[in-house]
């Protein structure tokens, strides 16, 4: 049969190639950033806890950053002072209800961010493997 071509003369070549997501790097952005705020708190929270100088420079350091974080909530409850064993210390609620807040906030921003498609590109070629001398 002249003129047609069979298939197993040919090669067949793909290239397969996936394509970055764009919302990695602002999900990466965001989530060490929201991670950053939730580690901070969770010092200040500990700190408060375990009734830390507050006149030590890291301590102190930590409580100035956190304040404006947690002064937004400060009005929800007041700070509850415990005694254990003739130590006094104080549990912030405020606290741990920014840092709740500030983890959904955080969750949110990464489910806005997240790729919503994943595409793919196939580029496929064929080469013809036979050389056939008769057909000139």
């Amino acid at each position: 049969m002249k003129g047609t071509k069979e298939m197993s003369n040919q090669t067949r070549l793909a290239e397969t190639r996936n394509t970055k997501n764009l919302g990695d790097s602002r999900q990466t952005i965001i989530g060490i950033t929201f991670g950053v705020i939730q580690v901070v708190l969770a010092l200040r929270l500990g700190f408060k806890l375990l009734g830390s100088n507050p006149n030590n420079q890291f301590v102190g350091g930590i409580y100035s950053v956190t304040k404006y974080i947690v002064s937004l909530f400060e009005v929800i409850f007041d700070p509850i002072l415990i005694k254990i064993s003739g130590i006094s210390v104080i549990f912030e609620p405020a606290t741990l209800i920014s840092m709740m807040v500030f983890g959904l906030i955080g969750w949110v921003a990464m489910k806005t961010f997240a790729p919503r498609s994943f595409h793919r590109y196939e580029r496929t070629r064929y080469i013809d493997d036979s050389f056939d001398e008769d057909e000139e």
